[in-house]
């Protein structure tokens, strides 16, 4: 990742400092109830970070609502929809490729995560709307409540009450450069994680995270469990394309936070990337330098969170369309069922 030049650094700092310590006096007045939360009827989870950046929130959310599934729980998730195209007190909600419940005005919306997780779980729920707490009162003026609700980027959103707070952090690059927005990433200070109930590194390695990092964490007796993910074989969007050690020349498209960290992934391949076109996370490509790309390419490889954001597109193309799938490892402490298991034992009863 590219960082402004120091000098910039040093001018944003005192905003910095000031909107850390406006994030901080907001969380606690929410806990002192000076702004108003609200509960919702069954289990909230949240599953967030404190960078603004992609620490692997959506896997992980994909894999926790997989394993209250097989628990026979009925859960869905609350997803602001970030850059859907959803106005703010809009709402819709997923269901597979359906949207069972439109928005008020806004047909077309965009959605990419919430319409891969879709896709990915069809028979769960995906509750879109910034205003989430309104969004979870409209899903039950038509559904039944759920067991669960997960909170997709939920550990800065204090409006609903949660019963648990995950949040991951990245193992290679934890807290950024130390600075909140603007001068850094962090959208709280470090110091909040004592708010947490469990903390997740992802992308780890053999080295990261680092032994001074995970004791500061464990000093302030938040549990902690690592996990890395793994980039598996490209894997066609349709049936009828060649496997793809067929594939001579490729176009890579990535439009996520962190695109180093995909290309690392899918390195033991060694595929032979002839363009690559990268884009802001959430943003629509180029379709223009996208075109000239697979000119003289064989195929297109993208995320799954790319696919689904430009899937009509994508399907349109005369070249050959290929995912990256991403699996989660479990390399150290608790995996989600005995996460699950330790945090509801002492849930008081609703």
């Amino acid at each position: 990742m590219t960082y402004p030049p120091l000098w910039l650094r040093l001018l944003l700092w005192p905003l910095s400092v000031l909107y850390g310590f406006v994030t901080r006096i907001r969380r606690n007045w929410y806990e002192r109830g000076f702004l108003s939360s609200f509960p919702l009827e069954g289990t909230v989870i949240s599953i967030g970070n404190i960078e603004a950046g992609g620490t692997g929130k959506s896997p992980m959310t994909l894999e926790l609502c997989a394993v209250l599934r097989e628990q026979g729980a009925r859960p869905v998730i609350l997803t602001r929809g970030y850059k859907s195209g959803l106005s703010p007190r809009e709402s819709a909600v997923l269901l597979g490729e359906k949207v069972i419940l439109q928005a008020q005005n806004t047909l077309n919306f965009i959605a990419d995560e919430a319409r891969m997780q879709a896709a990915r779980l069809s028979d769960i729920p995906i509750i879109l709307g910034s205003d989430r707490h309104n969004a979870a009162k409209r899903y039950l003026e038509h559904f039944p409540p759920p067991t669960h609700w997960i909170l997709d980027d939920g550990f800065q959103h204090q409006r609903i009450r949660r019963d648990i707070d995950i949040v991951l952090l990245d193992a290679k690059r934890p807290f950024d450069n130390g600075n909140c927005l603007p001068a850094g990433l962090l959208r709280e200070g470090k110091s909040s994680l004592q708010k947490a109930d469990w903390v997740i590194f992802t992308r780890a390695d053999e080295t990261h995270p680092t032994v001074d990092i995970k004791l500061w964490l464990q000093s302030t007796k938040v549990p902690l469990s690592i996990v890395r993910f793994i980039s598996g074989e490209p894997r066609p969007v349709t049936a009828d394309t060649p496997p793809w050690q067929d594939i001579k020349e490729w176009t890579l498209a990535l439009g996520v936070a962190k695109p180093d960290r995909v290309e690392a992934g899918i390195a033991a391949y060694k595929l032979p990337v002839k363009h690559r076109l990268t884009g802001a996370d959430h943003e629509v490509f180029d379709k223009k330098a996208l075109a000239t790309c697979l000119i003289s390419s064989d195929a297109l490889l993208t995320t799954e969170k790319d696919y689904w954001r430009e899937k009509k597109y994508f399907d349109q193309l005369e070249k050959p369309v290929y995912l990256i799938p991403l699996s989660i490892e479990w390399i150290a402490g608790e995996s989600f069922p005995q996460i699950l298991a330790l945090l509801t034992k002492n849930l008081p009863k609703k």
